[in-house]
C-alpha cells in the first residue's frame, strides 16, 4: 500500500486509464470472439470490398458515408483516404444526376430515402460529368430502427453503361436491318417463337394485297398451288411452317398464289428457321415476285420456236465460237445443217474436217480476217457427219474483246439447192449460148447453087442444104413431098387412081 500511497493524483489517473483501456481491449476481444461470421467486421469489410457492385451506407440525418465498396470508391472516382467521414453532398458533387431521356432529376433517390424514406427498385440514372456519362440502375432502401426512426440508408448503384451501349447500337442495327427490310424489292415475312406471322415488309404487302398475321395453323388464308401439279398448298405444306416446325431450308419453290385482293402472281417462296442456342425460335420466309418474268420467259419461248422454225425453214443457224477455249456451240439448226446431235462438243480441229479439202485454205483465210476484227463472209463446202456434201455460206465476226478472251459470233446457212439451182442455170446458159453461137454461124450471105441447091461452106466445099444447116443449128430434118412435087414425080399413078 505504501507505494500506492507514495503516487501522485497525476499518476493514479495514467494507471486508471491504462486499466479502462486495457479492460475495453478485452471486452472488444470477447465480443469479436463471441462474433459469428456473419456479424464479424471484417465479414462486411471484405463484402464491401469484393461487391461487383458499387455500394454506400449513409447516415442519416446528416447524411455522411460510413460505409462504401471499393467498386463505389471507383464509381466516384474518389479516393478512400478521402472518402472517411464523407458526406453524401460531397460525395456526389461534381456529378450531374439525370433522367434516362437527359432532362434533370428533383431528387436522387438516396436522397429520397434518407429524407422520405422512399424505396428505390432499379430505377434508370444517368450521372455526368463534363463530357463523361454513366447509366446506373440505383436501388435505394431506409435504414430504420425499432422505434421507426430513420437512422440511414443503403444504396447500391449498378454500372450498366456497356449494356446501353449494347442496347443502343442492337436497337440500331435492328432499326438499320427493319429499313433494309423494308425497301426490299421481295416480300420478307417474319415469324414469332410461337410460329406467328408477325410482320411484313411493304413488298411482302404489296404482293399479297395486304397481310394477315395469323398463326400456323391458319397459314392456309394464303392461298397458292404448286406450280408443277397445280395442287393446293395447305397450311402445313408452306416453306415458313416447314421452317419453324422442322427447321427445314426451302429456296425457290415455284408456287402460284391468288392475292388477298383476287390477283393472280407467280413467285418464288423460300424460308429459313431463326436458331438460338440449337433451338428454333422464330422463322423468316421470302417471296419474290417473277409474274412479270415468267411472261417474259414465255415470250422468249416462243421467240426461241419462232427462231428455230425459221432457221428450220431457211436453212439458217447461228453459232458461237469461244476461241480460247476452242469451243464452237450454235442454234439447234447449226448442228441439223452439219448433220451432228444438237449439243455436241464440237472444237475447230473437228470443225475442219468437216470442211471440204479444197475449201480449208480459204476457210483459215476467212477465220483470220474474222480474229483482226474483219467481217468476213464466204461460201465453202462440207462434208457432214452423215457423209454428204453440202454447200454453206457464213457470215461472221469478232463480237467482244474484253481481257477475258476472245468470241466469234455468225450465222450459217445451207445453200446446197441453191447452187444445184445456179449450177443448172449455169448448165442451161451454156447449152442456151452455144445454141445461140451455131445460130449466128447461119447469119449473113450464105452462097448456095441455083440449079442443085447446094451451099458452099466456109471451106469452098459445096453441101447439101441440109447437112449444112444440121452441123450449125440444132435444126434436123426429115424427108416428104410437097403436094406440087407429088404431081410432077407420081402423075401416072395419081391419075390412075382417081379414075378408078
Amino acid at each position: 500500500m505504501s507505494a500506492v500511497e507514495d503516487m501522485s493524483r497525476d499518476e493514479l489517473m495514467e494507471i486508471i486509464r491504462g486499466l479502462k483501456k486495457r479492460v475495453g481491449e478485452l471486452e472488444k476481444a470477447e465480443i469479436n470472439r463471441r462474433l459469428t461470421i456473419e456479424e464479424h467486421p471484417a465479414t462486411i469489410e471484405a463484402f464491401m470490398e469484393n461487391i461487383p457492385d458499387a455500394v454506400a451506407l449513409i447516415s442519416a440525418p446528416e447524411g455522411v458515408v460510413k460505409m462504401i465498396s471499393r467498386h463505389a470508391l471507383d464509381f466516384f472516382e474518389i479516393n478512400k483516404a478521402d472518402a472517411q467521414d464523407i458526406t453524401l453532398t460531397r460525395f456526389l458533387s461534381g456529378w450531374e444526376i439525370l433522367n434516362p431521356d437527359g432532362s434533370a432529376m428533383e431528387k436522387c433517390p438516396t436522397m429520397a430515402a434518407l429524407s422520405e424514406g422512399a424505396a428505390t427498385r432499379n430505377r434508370e440514372v444517368v450521372f455526368r460529368k463534363g463530357s463523361r456519362q454513366k447509366t446506373v440502375l440505383v436501388n435505394s432502401s431506409p435504414v430504420i430502427d425499432g422505434t421507426g426512426k430513420i437512422i440511414g440508408c443503403m444504396t447500391v448503384w449498378r454500372e450498366i453503361t456497356a449494356r446501353k451501349q449494347a442496347e443502343e447500337e442492337l436497337k440500331q442495327e435492328k432499326e438499320l436491318l427493319n429499313q433494309i427490310i423494308e425497301i426490299m424489292p421481295v416480300g420478307v415475312w417474319i415469324i414469332d417463337n410461337e410460329g406467328r406471322i408477325v410482320e411484313g415488309n411493304l413488298a411482302a404487302k404489296n404482293l399479297w394485297g395486304g397481310v394477315r398475321y395469323v398463326p400456323l395453323e391458319k397459314y392456309c388464308e394464303y392461298k397458292a398451288w404448286w406450280a408443277d401439279t397445280g395442287k393446293l398448298v395447305s397450311a402445313e405444306d408452306w416453306a415458313a411452317s416447314r421452317a419453324f416446325r422442322y427447321g427445314e431450308v426451302s429456296l425457290n419453290e415455284e408456287l402460284e398464289i391468288e392475292n388477298f385482293e383476287g390477283k393472280r402472281r407467280t413467285i418464288l417462296n423460300s424460308a429459313k428457321p431463326i436458331m438460338k442456342n440449337s433451338r428454333i425460335i422464330g422463322a423468316i420466309a421470302v417471296n419474290q415476285d417473277i409474274t412479270e418474268r415468267k411472261k417474259y420467259e414465255k415470250a422468249l419461248k416462243e421467240s426461241e420456236r419462232a427462231l428455230a422454225e425459221a432457221q428450220r425453214l431457211a436453212r439458217v443457224g447461228n453459232w458461237t465460237w469461244e476461241v480460247d477455249a476452242d469451243n464452237f456451240s450454235g442454234s439447234e439448226e447449226s448442228y441439223n445443217i452439219f448433220e451432228i446431235p444438237p449439243g455436241t462438243p464440237v472444237n475447230k480441229a473437228r470443225f475442219m474436217k468437216m470442211i471440204h479439202d479444197e475449201d480449208r485454205e480459204m476457210f483459215e483465210s476467212a477465220m483470220e480476217d474474222g480474229l483482226r476484227g474483219e467481217v468476213y463472209k464466204f461460201e465453202f463446202r462440207i462434208i457432214t457427219a452423215k457423209g454428204n456434201l453440202k454447200y454453206l455460206q457464213s457470215i461472221g465476226e469478232l463480237e467482244r474483246k474484253d481481257g477475258h478472251g476472245l468470241v466469234m459470233k455468225g450465222i450459217v446457212q445451207d445453200i446446197t439447192e441453191r447452187k444445184a439451182y445456179e449450177n443448172e442455170q449455169k448448165r442451161l446458159m451454156g447449152e442456151l449460148q452455144e445454141a445461140f453461137a451455131k445460130i449466128k454461124t447461119l447469119s449473113g450471105l450464105i452462097p448456095i447453087c441455083a440449079n442443085c441447091k447446094r451451099i458452099r461452106d466456109d471451106k469452098g466445099y459445096w453441101q447439101r442444104i441440109e447437112r449444112y444447116i444440121e452441123e450449125r443449128s440444132l435444126a434436123e430434118f426429115t424427108h416428104s413431098l410437097c403436094p406440087e412435087c407429088e404431081k410432077k414425080l407420081y402423075r401416072e399413078e395419081i391419075e390412075g387412081d382417081d379414075e378408078k
